[in-house]
């Protein structure tokens, strides 16, 4: 998500396009592009009396289509005042993409603009007004994928319509933290020498807090030959396996369109329905689409090491949901043995619910608003959760490390994988994962406000019941106190 805010004094990109000097089409066939870019000294917005002003450093010009192989990238020193002139030499055609950013010294990006033009040798006139960006970041942890050890020294670029905007390196533990501008659309691309280069394509940065990426298993060049993957697909509903659902893979994580590599269908292999499998895969890493009728379609990671039989790589689907209805999935990796999922809300008569294992439903005159469908004690889940009926006010929702509750220093949460992704009628809707290196053991997923999703990414000590039984934002009168209290004890 991008926070746009106009600046008070315009900063403007003129673009003239020149052709040759009798002002017809080049005969090279391409465009000479004049970027003028006025005095930004003026134009920060508002801020608190002492705060500085933007240390501006550069300006980043990246020029881009679909029938231009290598982005044109061009970046220019600029401290905020004067006027900075560059010239560029593009091939004519059409959708030509032209993006100016004003970078900060550590090339944060702190003002950007972006127009969208038709080279065909004739002169073109675009005015763009740059606006501030909201500034995000990107965390993530690489491991070996045949040992499970973190891998240091791994270069982690952040890609935008093909261009570098943003680069890090994974530390001793593997984890790496980069600034980026909120927005969508970002490719990463993990390579290490000796390593199999990996992309994790559709990335979203949200403006607040930090999004944080699911673990990337990177292949080290001794595992490059075809490999064998298998695994199965179970209904999130039920947790009883699907036959008959098609998988394709494509190439990279989060790749959800593209060539397809490979297809297989769900079907009952030695007896376990649900089951699927893929042979003489070459080695690395890909995303399955699971799609079939009555369901949602999905995406899970899948990973392939050479010369090898990758088994238990396992998956959910949901079924289609009504419209109105929300549906939340809770999946973690073998340990710990036990999360809770635990919905808090708005009732019809003003106070709050609490739907989680002790309480699985949340029903009145008949009418059932929301229930815990599944309650997974036992690793791995899916644990679902259901909002048939959504009234007005803030849902939230929120992970509980039952097996470690307690434990003050406790890092099993961090540690454990978990995902969330939400779903409604239109399909997958939101995704989070569980934040890296922290310390709690409840995570406060996020919270929703009719059609808004707000993303809170926290952890805390489950004693304290801090992000639970606070008030919901926007809510000062109904509290959630009490709801983790006593809970009951588990059969």
């Amino acid at each position: 998500m991008k926070r746009i805010f106009v600046l008070p004094l315009a900063v403007f990109l003129l673009l003239m396009i020149q052709g040759c000097s009798s002002g017809g089409p080049n005969s090279s066939g391409s465009t000479n592009v004049t970027i003028a870019v006025g005095s930004a000294a003026k134009a920060s917005p508002s801020r608190a009396p002492g705060a500085a002003a933007p240390a501006f450093a550069s300006i980043r010009f990246t020029i881009s289509a679909a029938d231009i192989a290598d982005p044109i990238v061009r970046t220019v020193a600029y401290t905020g005042s004067g006027t900075v002139q560059e010239s560029f030499l593009i091939p004519n055609g059409a959708d030509r993409h032209f993006l100016v950013e004003l970078l900060d010294a550590d090339g944060n990006v702190l003002y950007s603009g972006e127009a969208t033009a038709s080279l065909l040798g004739s002169p073109v006139h675009l005015d763009i007004t740059l606006a501030q960006v909201a500034q995000g970041s990107l965390s993530g942890i690489v491991r070996d994928a045949v040992s499970g050890q973190p891998l240091s020294g791994v270069s982690v670029e952040v890609l935008l319509q093909g261009s570098v905007v943003a680069t890090g390196t994974t530390g001793g533990d593997g984890s790496y933290l980069i600034p980026v501008s909120s927005g969508s659309g970002y490719t990463l691309r993990y390579t290490l020498t000796g390593f199999l280069t990996v992309t994790y394509e559709g990335v979203v940065v949200e403006s607040v807090g930090t999004t944080t990426l699911e673990a990337v298993l990177q292949i080290d060049n001794s595992h490059l030959g075809a490999g064998n993957v298998s695994g199965r697909v179970v209904n999130s509903l039920t947790v009883q396996g699907v036959n008959g659902l098609t998988i394709n893979l494509r190439a990279g994580i989060n790749a959800t369109s593209g060539s397809i590599v490979a297809t297989t269908s769900t079907s009952s292999i030695g007896g376990v329905v649900g089951s699927y499998a893929f042979s003489s895969l070459p080695a690395g890493n890909y995303t399955g689409e699971v799609s079939g009728t009555g369901y949602i379609t999905g995406y899970f990671t899948i990973l392939c090491v050479g010369d090898a039989t990758t088994p238990n790589q396992n998956t959910n689907v949901t079924p289609v949901l009504p419209s109105g209805e929300t549906r939340i999935v809770l999946t973690w990796g073998a340990t710990p043995s036990d999360l809770d999922s635990h919905l808090t809300g708005p009732t019809t008569g003003g106070s709050r619910f609490h739907v989680y294992f002790g309480n699985s439903t949340y029903s009145e005159g008949g009418t059932s608003y929301a229930d815990l469908d599944v309650d997974d004690t036992s690793s791995f889940g899916p644990e679902t959760t259901t909002i048939h009926v959504q009234i007005t006010g803030v849902y939230r929702f929120s992970v509980h490390n039952w097996s470690n509750s307690g434990q003050s220093g406790s890092t099993v949460l961090s540690n454990s994988g978990a995902q969330v992704r939400v779903y409604r009628s239109s399909g997958l809707v939101a995704t989070f994962n569980v934040p890296l290196g922290q310390t709690g053991t409840l995570w406060t997923v996020f919270e929703m406000n009719g059609n808004t999703i707000t993303p809170v990414n926290t952890l805390s000590l489950d004693p304290g019941y801090q992000n639970i039984q606070g008030p919901a934002r926007g809510v000062s009168a109904a509290t959630d106190a009490a709801l983790l209290k006593d809970l009951p004890a588990k059969p």
